[in-house]
């Protein structure tokens, strides 16, 4: 039997433990409380170079590579790549950073984005870029930091044909007057004399370019080529 002294002392004991449990379950720190955004001349120095990081989509893992530089005017310009995805390079189109120190990323013929800010973990010692990667009409958080890989390359398409070519290329402008809109493309011509039949390659549904252009793959190029080399006048845009 517990003498009243006795219950005096667990009345002080449970409690405590109580305590300490409740506190280690509500004790958890996030990437904002323990980082920093870096300021916007640290920027200029931090940012070129290689970055890598990865997001999850659906049931799989995909690994995004930027490749980040400065330009003879300093503009910073950059590319990347989604090896689970191709092995393809695409180019950044934009890259732009606000006076709040938020970089924005684009890839408009891909609709495809990344919006981050460059923080600094660990007193300075460790960067790293957060924020939202966007592609197509998914978005995911996405961490990326700098990697040690020195460069991302672009996967050759031997299918590409590769210039001089054996017939005439021209950058073509038409207009629609009604609408008021000039669209532009690339008018491939045999050599010789004419008139030769004529191919026009308009792409369908999607943000494609004159050569059709998805994930490194140029088939309105590649086509056009062929085309022109059997006689015909191609048209592309």
């Amino acid at each position: 039997m517990l003498n009243r002294s006795a219950y005096r002392y667990m009345l002080l004991i449970i409690p405590m433990v109580l305590l300490l449990a409740c506190t280690e379950d509500q004790v958890q720190f996030t990437l904002d409380d323990i980082s920093d955004p870096v300021s916007l001349p640290m920027m200029e120095e931090l940012l070129p170079g290689t970055w890598e990081g990865s997001f999850r989509m659906g049931e799989s893992e995909y690994t995004v590579r930027f490749s980040l530089t400065r330009n003879e005017d300093g503009q910073m310009i950059g590319a990347f790549s989604i090896p689970q995805q191709t092995q393809a390079l695409f180019i950044f189109d934009d890259i732009e950073i606000n006076q709040e120190g938020q970089i924005t990323f684009r890839a408009s013929s891909l609709q495809t984005g990344y919006t981050a800010t460059l923080r600094a973990v660990q007193d300075a010692q460790q960067v790293m870029l957060t924020g939202t990667w966007k592609q197509g009409g998914t978005q995911v958080s996405l961490t990326m930091e700098p990697s040690n890989i020195e460069q991302i390359t672009h996967m050759s398409r031997p299918q590409d044909p590769v210039p001089p070519y054996p017939y005439v290329e021209e950058e073509v402008q038409f207009s629609s007057p009604e609408e008021g809109f000039t669209l532009a493309g690339t008018l491939t011509i045999p050599e010789g004399e004419g008139p030769f039949p004529a191919v026009i390659l308009l792409s369908g549904s999607g943000a494609h370019d004159r050569n059709e252009e998805l994930f490194g793959h140029r088939p309105f190029l590649v086509i056009a080529d062929h085309l022109t080399r059997q006689g015909f006048a191609v048209l592309r845009y």
